[in-house]
């Protein structure tokens, strides 16, 4: 059966059984509420939401559905509304194909005429009445679905099949489109679209690719249309405004811009709204407004507290509620912050780039704000503008008086490991773990938000935090199945030496993967990107599921197109390995540098290794240095070596022998034996440091014993010298 192929895909309905021997012959599938046509055309039996962003949303799952399809050489031959399932749960609605019973591999045998043409002929392409099936016959039909669902109309209805036949094939006609105004961007931009999908011509018609990220990009836009209340059109934003007001609103979106730093789209969005909906021109206007009405931005315009407070801080308002801060005596203290850490908290807090920005050119740390910078005008002295430093101090002092942020959790604590208070697992099965870890208030409740979760995995991980480890062994033992994904993966890594705190131990792994699995599977249907992610690991290490590397390949990409940064990196490694896809090392590199441009330091190291070797990029010794300096900020080891080396030679960077002399002994100092025997060269040979024999021979000596070949000669010259040691010819 074709349908057991693509069973596990996301957006298609599970199969859980079939009888095809004896009669009565069935298959047995998950149990659906209904079909997209009873809910667009028999209301009485399914009644779901049908507004433009619900209707998209839908559409956005069928496609990714049929990408994933498109991706296995498959076409199914039979799109139609009655074979698309709708499941409704706890008010969210999910779309899910079905009926693959004419489906078949892109093949020879497919391609060819010959007998009738398969199918239902409403959705049918116009080759197909010439018997020519072709993979753009799918892309045919699901345009005539996507118009359907849009304009709730039967295609062809009371149509016969030499009608329809006709009609399509010969004078080109298509079901009747739903309406859209001139004036209506969104609903002509729909237009567009599935008129490219049902093109005359298969050869030109969209690939599933190209429009699950056209419609993706149509479902944000209708989704901010909805959330601020726009009424003027069911399918798009407000008309086109006057020359004045779209004065304004180039003025307005390009302050959202600057000052708030929102992307160009979202500011646009909002300008367009405060302008032509809430007749707000300016900032000045909307500072008042604000100042009268604190909850303006989320009460009236359903803005989220991230948007308010970057519009508050930007503005000088500090008297907003704009993001509610738990305090519970964090055990982190503004002190400690390193400036890659100041930049994570402010990030945390939504406060505008601009202050990372600031912190970073002026290498400033969390000290400086706890002491050194008393007043305001310290900042302004460094450069910073009097509105925001009076923005950023005041922000600054309310973490000095009720401390951080509870749920604020840096990717990399700094302070020694032997400094830290001790530290105690929660009671559960993690009976391996014999650290112990302060239980603060933190630790005890876990953490809920994935994105925070995400992060501490990232910091337990790579970084070997303790405490990160601890919450999330803490959170995966409340039932949090994000969490139990993340513990499973730490429980299954082959170093013991990743994470202490939670050694590598199989039999766990797999425990809370199962847990973790059915959540994985069904949150993957829905496209959400730590679903997807997670789901692929299993599938390539067959953990908990049965080993399917291709479809781990499918689900990264899904991941990584939304910005998943484990997944782009691992998406990366299969690229580079030819692991579940053809090996491609430009496709490697472009993966590496997305996970690399967002702090992922073993992608950091990858493209720098790629920029350094010419592999899949241009070589460029200036770039590799610069990812090398990223990961090596991270404490990644092999990143220390190389910027020694780099230095060291002059390679990218000015020589200079000092600074390579501390990479060097960075790395030695956490056992890599190369970084070992040249920070015993610079001892030897004074290198960027005093001379220093006794140090020298011991650095030559950690590199001897793991067989470095060039320490074990100096060694012994030592020895037979007696120089700096007790002489020993033996």
């Amino acid at each position: 059966m074709m349908h057991s192929k693509v069973g596990n895909l996301p957006g298609v309905t599970r199969l859980f059984g079939a009888n095809l021997t004896a009669e009565p012959r069935c298959i047995v599938l998950e149990l659906a509420d209904g079909s997209l046509h009873d809910a667009l055309h028999k209301r009485a039996s399914l009644s779901i939401d049908l507004t433009l962003p619900s209707k998209l949303s839908l559409a956005v799952q069928l496609c990714s559905a049929m990408t994933a399809i498109s991706d296995m050489n498959l076409i199914h031959r039979d799109i139609k509304s009655s074979n698309v399932l709708i499941f409704v749960e706890k008010r969210r609605t999910y779309a899910k194909l079905a009926d693959f019973g004419l489906a078949k591999m892109v093949n020879e045998s497919t391609m060819s005429g010959g007998a009738t043409p398969k199918g239902t002929p409403p959705y049918m392409a116009p080759e197909l009445f010439r018997g020519e099936y072709k993979s753009a016959s799918d892309m045919y039909a699901f345009a005539v679905l996507l118009n359907e669902l849009l304009s709730e109309l039967v295609p062809f209805p009371n149509c016969t099949y030499f009608e329809i036949m006709q009609s399509v094939g010969t004078f080109r006609k298509r079901p009747v489109a739903f309406a859209a105004e001139p004036s209506d961007t969104l609903g002509c931009e729909l237009v567009h679209l599935i008129g490219r999908c049902w093109h005359q011509d298969p050869a030109l018609r969209m690939s599933f690719h190209e429009l699950a990220g056209e419609l993706q990009h149509v479902l944000r836009k209708a989704v901010d249309a909805a959330r601020v209340g726009n009424h003027h059109s069911p399918l798009t934003l407000p008309r086109p405004p006057t020359t004045q007001i779209e004065a304004a609103i180039t003025e307005l979106c390009g302050w959202l811009t600057v000052s708030c730093h929102f992307a160009e789209p979202d500011a646009m969005s909002l300008a367009h709204t405060l302008v032509t909906v809430k007749d707000i021109y300016t900032p000045i206007t909307l500072s008042q407004v604000l100042h009268r009405s604190p909850a303006f931005l989320s009460e009236q315009m359903n803005q989220s507290t991230a948007v308010e407070a970057r519009i508050c801080t930007a503005l000088g308002i500090t008297n907003t509620p704009v993001i509610p801060v738990v305090r519970s005596g964090s055990s982190v203290r503004l002190d400690t912050l390193s400036t890659t850490q100041l930049c994570e908290l402010f990030d945390h807090c939504s406060l505008p780039t601009k202050f990372s920005e600031f912190v970073v050119q002026n290498d400033l740390g969390g000290f400086h704000f706890e002491g050194a910078l008393e007043i305001a005008d310290d900042l302004v002295e460094l450069g910073l503008n009097r509105f925001d430093a009076r923005a950023l101090f005041t922000r600054v002092s309310d973490w000095k008086q009720s401390g951080l942020p509870a749920d604020f959790v840096p990717t990399a604590f700094l302070t020694p490991r032997s400094a830290k208070s001790p530290i105690t697992l929660p009671t559960g099965l993690h009976t391996t773990a014999t650290a112990s870890i302060t239980n603060t208030s933190l630790s005890r409740e876990g953490i809920t938000d994935p994105d925070k979760l995400d992060k501490a995995f990232y910091a337990a991980l790579y970084l070997k935090d303790d405490r990160a480890a601890a919450l999330i062994a803490t959170t995966a033992d409340r039932g949090d199945h994000l969490a139990e994904a993340y513990l499973a993966y730490i429980y299954s890594t082959d170093s013991a030496s990743v994470c202490p705190l939670l050694p590598k131990n199989p039999d766990l792994a797999l425990m809370y993967t199962r847990r973790a699995l059915p959540w994985m599977q069904s949150n993957a249907d829905s496209g959400d990107r730590y679903a997807l992610s997670h789901l692929a690991v299993c599938y390539l290490n067959g953990r908990g599921i049965t080993m399917n590397e291709s479809l781990a390949v499918h689900y990264l990409k899904m991941a990584a197109e939304q910005g998943q940064r484990g997944a782009q990196l691992r998406l990366g490694k299969c690229y580079d390995e030819g692991t579940g896809v053809s090996k491609d090392v430009a496709m490697a590199a472009y993966y590496y540098k997305l996970a690399a441009d967002q702090g992922h330091l073993y992608a950091e190291f990858n493209i720098a290794w790629c920029y350094e070797n010419g592999c899949g990029v241009d070589k460029d010794v200036v770039k590799a240095t610069h990812y090398y300096t990223l990961a090596a900020d991270q404490g990644h080891i092999e990143a220390r070596y190389m910027l020694g080396v780099y230095y060291g030679g002059g390679i990218g960077v000015t020589e200079d022998e000092a600074i390579a002399f501390r990479h060097y002994k960075l790395a030695a100092d956490e056992g890599h034996k190369e970084a070992q025997f040249y920070t015993a060269v610079s001892y030897r040979f004074s290198q960027g440091v005093a001379q220093d024999k006794a140090a020298a021979v011991q650095y030559f000596k950690l590199a001897a014993d793991q067989g470095h070949v060039e320490s074990q000669v100096n060694l012994a010259d030592y020895y037979a010298d007696g120089d700096g040691v007790v002489k020993d010819e033996i």
